[in-house]
């Protein structure tokens, strides 16, 4: 994570360097919801302060979850 962004110079390499990436991101995301899920699974339990999760991809594609859900 990070607290500063210089957006002009380190969001186009950012956005090269993701849109480079294949596979299913479990090294940086490993917990994956479809958006269905979004809430039940993601939203909620960090509110409820019961996640421990640091990191989830939401997959507006995706049929299924990865990973573990809450």
């Amino acid at each position: 994570g990070t607290r500063a962004h210089a957006c002009g110079a380190d969001l186009p390499e950012a956005l090269r360097l993701l849109g480079s990436r294949s596979g299913r991101w479990t090294d940086i995301a490993p917990t994956m919801l479809p958006l269905e899920r979004l809430v039940e699974d993601g939203i909620l339990p960090m509110a409820e302060r019961r996640s421990g999760r640091v990191k989830t991809l939401i997959d507006p594609w995706a049929a299924a979850s990865r990973g573990r859900a809450s």
